[in-house]
């Protein structure tokens, strides 16, 4: 219990961080400065992810082959996945560097598009490679605390080196380009920390590792379309309306999205938690493992968005400064809920081997977000962009839902956190379209404590999880595989 709750103290302060940020950026660089800033935001988004996959599928390359070779040789085909797969992921990104005008266009007020800020990212992940060997090798420890101490320092550096750029210089540009001195800087750490601690430098031939990556491809793709499908309003806007508006747009999106220092944990302890002993899954123990957490996270998602609706709402009726003007708000508070919960419902179909319906589901909805803003066209306001946004996730969560059909047997309250996520969320954003702020501000904070009351129960019914979470697959091989 206690190493859960420091590490989501840890990832607390790498939120304020870049809560904080929000507001240097914004006021620095203006709305369209932090337009530019929020595309840098997006395309990191994709590199984090790869990050992810790559330590995840590392993590099930060691899982599955200890048993029968043993932890040295374990360690070693793990890690020399992880240093072969610099040359397909470079392969893959410069040509697509060429193409980031297309996506997000050059801006003459900021004179920036997506090919420079792209190509930036692409130098911040390829400096990220030491990094992701001593995560890997921390997560099979259990070292959690260590990891997110880890993340938390790369979050401070890369907030000193852009606001302190920003601050002498006043360029967006040269701001986001001194973010990748965090990546030195970690870099140098964290290959010091890997060559005085572990052995990570012994290398297996390249034909057995094949198959793993395909895993890394199906793992980054299915999060790569979720990416995309979160941020086709972002780039409609940016068309559409311009950097100004899309910067608008990204802060109260990045204010709002605080649920994510929850959300970042589950790529790496819940997936940890997760993931099968030798690659096979046992439906009873994984629906053992699933029910409690469900239950736990889909309120802990409704309790977020009640949570902050009443300060949109409240502030609204009695400031009316910022929020006021934006009838997208409680639209994108309800994708981010919905959203940081299917992160959790992805996590578990990967890490119980589904990783290729996670890339049909998200790839549909991605079609479906798609397919709205195309009807609508130049037609659609901020809000009907918001609304095909928090429609497309629901419709995802019953596709990750049925994906989870496929290894878990179904019991009674399968489908519990389905029922309890979107209802509530749509009654409330059509209610804040019809009635006024202070009686949706009223309504919210009543559901809010009621949902806080139910979360805290579910804790205390379950005093055992978050040890069970935070201790995952420990160095007793009984308690590796499922319960």
């Amino acid at each position: 219990m206690n190493l859960l709750a420091s590490v989501y103290g840890v990832n607390a302060v790498a939120f304020l961080a870049n809560f904080a940020a929000i507001l240097v950026y914004g006021s620095l660089a203006g709305p369209a400065g932090y337009g530019t800033y929020g595309i840098y935001i997006v395309f990191a988004a994709f590199y984090q992810v790869l990050d992810f996959s790559l330590v995840k599928t590392a993590l099930t390359e060691f899982e599955s082959t200890r048993g029968a070779d043993g932890d040295d040789k374990a360690h070693a085909r793990a890690t020399g996945f992880l240093y072969r797969s610099v040359v397909p992921i470079t392969a893959i990104s410069i040509p697509l560097i060429f193409l980031g005008d297309a996506v997000y266009k050059f801006d003459p007020l900021t004179a920036v598009g997506g090919s420079i800020v792209l190509a930036i990212c692409f130098v911040e992940h390829i400096l990220s490679y030491p990094a992701n060997l001593v995560t890997y090798r921390l997560t099979v420890e259990k070292r959690f605390r260590a990891v997110y101490a880890l993340r938390l320092g790369a979050t401070l550096l890369r907030q000193l080196f852009g606001w302190s750029v920003l601050w002498f210089t006043g360029s967006i540009v040269w701001a986001i380009a001194a973010i990748m001195l965090k990546g030195v800087v970690i870099g140098i750490i964290c290959y010091i920390w890997q060559r005085r601690e572990f052995s990570l430098n012994s290398m297996p031939p390249l034909k057995p590792l094949t198959s793993r990556f395909d895993l890394l491809a199906s793992l980054s793709v299915a999060s790569f379309v979720l990416i995309i499908m979160q941020e086709l309003p972002t780039t409609y806007i940016d068309h559409v309306y311009g950097r100004e508006a899309l910067g608008r747009f990204r802060i109260v999106y990045d204010v709002v999205a605080a649920v994510w220092f929850v959300a970042t944990i589950y790529p790496t302890m819940l997936f940890s938690y997760l993931l099968p002993r030798g690659g096979v899954v046992e439906s009873e123990g994984a629906q053992e493992r699933m029910r409690p957490l469900a239950g736990l996270l889909g309120t802990f998602h409704l309790a977020y968005f009640l949570g902050v609706v009443s300060l949109i709402a409240a502030e609204r009726t009695f400031n009316g400064v910022i929020f006021v003007n934006m009838p997208f708000a409680i639209g994108v508070v309800g994708g981010v809920a919905i959203l940081g919960y299917n992160r959790f419902l992805i996590e578990a179909v990967q890490a119980y081997g589904k990783s290729n319906l996670v890339v049909a589901a998200t790839a549909i909805t991605a079609l479906l977000v798609f397919a709205i803003l195309l009807v609508l066209s130049g037609d659609a306001t901020l809000p009907e962009v918001g609304w095909a946004w928090v429609l497309s996730q629901i419709a995802l969560m019953f596709m990750l839902k049925f994906a989870l059909m496929r290894t878990i047997k179904p019991s009674n309250d399968f489908w519990f956190d389905v029922l309890l996520l979107p209802f509530p969320i749509l009654a409330i954003v059509i209610a804040d379209k019809f009635l006024p702020a202070e009686v949706v501000s009223l309504l919210s904070l009543a559901l809010c404590l009621i949902a806080g009351g139910v979360l805290l129960m579910m804790v205390l019914r379950q005093p055992n999880l978050l040890t069970n979470v935070s201790s995952a697959h420990s160095a007793d091989p009984t308690q590796m595989g499922p319960s």
